[in-house]
């Protein structure tokens, strides 16, 4: 009787050591899926401010005139954009399409969503602002709509005197 009850309470301790096996294990994969996640989040966030920099040095540099601040000139903002492949939707906000590689693409093969909206603030007397709204989204129609960055600038624009 004394050897069953020895294999008894071994048994029993080792299905216990098991289990705790078990529950760290999980735990373990969890903290592991998890930290992927975050650097994948990391990555994307570092292309998307580095292309949102890039950008606003672009718009930053461009041509811009007082009567259109926008404007239509060769080196204006709006050619520029369209230079860069955005197109400008009904509501005045342009929009581009970047694939998994932070490439940018045509609408069928996105995975992000680039859009800017500019406005121009014309409330001054010597002066226009022109406010930038740069956003990166989720294209993807099978994962939630998530804005994974956003950023706005301004170009303050001076009237010149005659």
């Amino acid at each position: 009787m004394n050897g069953v009850e020895k294999n008894r309470s071994f048994l029993t301790e080792f299905i216990i050591v098991i289990l705790f096996f078990s529950i760290a294990s999980v735990i373990i994969v969890s903290v592991f899926v998890n930290a992927n996640n975050i650097s994948k989040d990391s990555e994307r966030i570092s292309y998307f401010s580095l292309m949102s920099k890039d950008i606003e040095a672009k718009l930053s540099n461009a041509c811009y005139d007082y009567d259109n601040p926008l404007g239509d000139m060769e080196n204006s903002p709006v050619k520029l954009l369209e230079s860069i492949g955005y197109t400008e939707d009904e509501n005045g906000v342009y929009i581009a399409y970047l694939n998994n590689e932070f490439e940018y693409t045509d609408k069928n093969n996105m995975r992000y969503i680039v859009k800017i909206k500019a406005v121009v603030d014309e409330s001054f007397d010597y002066s226009k602002i022109v406010s930038y709204g740069l956003s990166f989204s989720n294209g993807d129609d099978t994962l939630e709509d998530k804005e994974y960055y956003g950023i706005s600038f301004n170009k303050l624009i001076l009237r010149k005197e005659n």
